[in-house]
């Protein structure tokens, strides 16, 4: 039996930890921004995603369950995807809980409509620096002295 082999892509491979990164992000202001009811009485959960409020009003406990195998999930589908398509699934990550966060930022936290212009430019120079790493420039040996 063949042993399953993680995408070999570097633009893929380095993207997963940004796509990991903005699920976390996305995730911290979900449960930062619930009312102070929620720890007491779940069914109090504030959550536009259906599929997350199912979750969230099962209690704690069960959200966390539910979201260390969504993410273990994710992360796995953008490691074992091929190509094209591991960069799709990590691009549709990464739209999805960037939209996710920035509704938080405006509406849960309250800090406007220039919270998603300033957290999309800080993801963007992610990604901008993540897929086109800069080789380091080499020095010449007589480089800096008179």
């Amino acid at each position: 039996m063949e042993s399953i082999e993680f995408n070999a892509g570097g633009a893929s491979r380095r993207l997963r930890w940004v796509m990991l990164g903005v699920i976390l992000f996305n995730l911290v202001l979900s449960i930062c921004g619930q009312p102070a009811s929620y720890w007491h009485h779940p069914e109090t959960a504030d959550e536009g995603n259906r599929l997350f409020h199912f979750f969230m009003v099962l209690g704690p406990a069960a959200w966390l369950a539910f979201e260390v195998v969504y993410v273990a999930v994710a992360f796995a589908v953008a490691s074992l995807a091929c190509g094209t398509g591991a960069l799709i699934g990590i691009f549709a990550y990464i739209f999805g809980h960037y939209f996710g966060a920035c509704t938080g930022l405006v509406f849960h936290w309250h800090l406007g409509a220039a919270s998603f212009v300033i957290y999309g430019i800080v993801l963007a120079c992610i990604i901008g620096a993540v897929m086109f790493p800069q080789p380091p420039v080499p020095v010449s040996p007589g480089a800096g002295r008179p």
